[in-house]
């Protein structure tokens, strides 16, 4: 059966809310005996449009695994408080689950003149077969938007026969298996990821070391940020028992040997509600100092198939004048 492509166009030139645009966006919801939340309108999305790397679909969607395929919609925030919100989906009849946050800096206008906001919907681990979604945001408040749906064709599977065993580490990661990850060797640079604080994601040309591999790699220790997360929202596959994960680290620390070494790194899986379900490693500014080394791990994870889960990095710093750097590059996850 094809795939239709199912375009809700919900008219987001509601008379009621043209004064918005005017002023750009509306004021904060009005504090109401210490609930900043009363009075909480629900945002509203329309004008569902597939982008495939980048291309606006027309007809039939199909795409292939090695395809971007990104959900673009509109937007309109009465409240303007839709920026640290999440995103919510529901595929092939699944239960609704959230694979996203919203970005803090979103702005709060999101609509007309290419406004809006766009997020790459996971293809690895989908098979290929006739595929539907139902897409919504929630906002700061929790207050939920309507919805839209489409549907999509995922044809053929992975084609990648490279070898991916090259020791070869000065090459461009072009034969690189993230598995179910997308982008986990930085090579697109941020895409897929989601940063908080921006900017840790950088080129290999800013490292102090030099990178494992490829252009990109991740860095995090900023004596000025406390906690600094790094992550991925991964879909996994219905039948998996278990995960596996892999990544290439170097610590670079001015901490000196028997010092206070509260710079500390945590590589963990979480669920929907951001609740910690595996803690992969714990490292800290005393481990392996100054050269790459790679790390994997499997763990047992039945009852997940079919949800989405979060791959996070998660560093804290003592925010003393002594840097620690956990910089990390090809990262993995595997399904068993």
């Amino acid at each position: 059966m094809k795939a239709s492509k199912r375009i809700i166009g919900l008219s987001l030139l509601v008379v009621g809310l043209v004064w918005a645009w005017i002023a750009g966006c509306s004021d904060p919801v009005l504090l109401k005996g210490g609930n900043e939340c009363y009075g909480n309108t629900g945002p509203q999305i329309g004008n569902l449009v597939l982008l495939i790397n980048d291309q606006a679909a027309e007809g039939d969607v199909v795409v292939q695994q090695s395809d971007e395929l990104q959900l673009w919609f509109e937007y309109i925030d009465p409240d303007c408080n839709l920026a640290g919100g999440d995103i919510w989906l529901q595929q092939d009849d699944t239960q609704f689950v959230r694979v996203a946050s919203l970005p803090d800096d979103l702005p709060c206008r999101g609509s007309g003149e290419g406004r809006g906001y766009g997020y790459v919907l996971p293809l690895q681990g989908l098979e290929a077969a006739d595929h539907t979604f139902v897409l919504g945001v929630s906002d700061a408040c929790g207050s939920q938007s309507d919805t839209l749906d489409g549907a999509f064709t995922l044809q053929g599977g992975d084609d990648d026969t490279t070898d991916d065993d090259s020791d070869d580490d000065s090459a461009d990661d072009d034969t690189f298996d993230g598995g179910l990850l997308r982008n986990g060797d930085f090579e697109l640079g941020h895409q897929d990821w989601i940063e908080n604080p921006t900017g840790s994601i950088i080129s290999k040309f800013s490292l102090i070391m030099p990178p494992f591999s490829g252009n990109y790699a991740a860095i995090f220790g900023r004596s000025d940020q406390a906690i600094e997360n790094l992550a991925q929202n991964i879909k996994i596959p219905t039948g998996t028992t278990s995960l596996t994960l892999q990544f290439e680290l170097i610590i670079l620390s001015d901490e000196p040997v028997g010092g206070n070494h509260h710079d500390t790194l945590n590589v963990e899986l979480l669920d929907f509600t951001d609740t910690v379900i595996v803690n992969f490693y714990n490292f800290s500014d005393v481990d392996e100092w100054a050269s790459w080394k790679k790390h994997t791990k499997q763990v047992d994870l039945p009852g997940y198939g079919g949800q989405t889960v979060k791959l996070r990095f998660r560093s804290h710093s003592d925010q003393d004048d002594k840097l620690t750097y956990f910089e990390i590059d090809d990262v993995a996850l595997f399904n068993d």
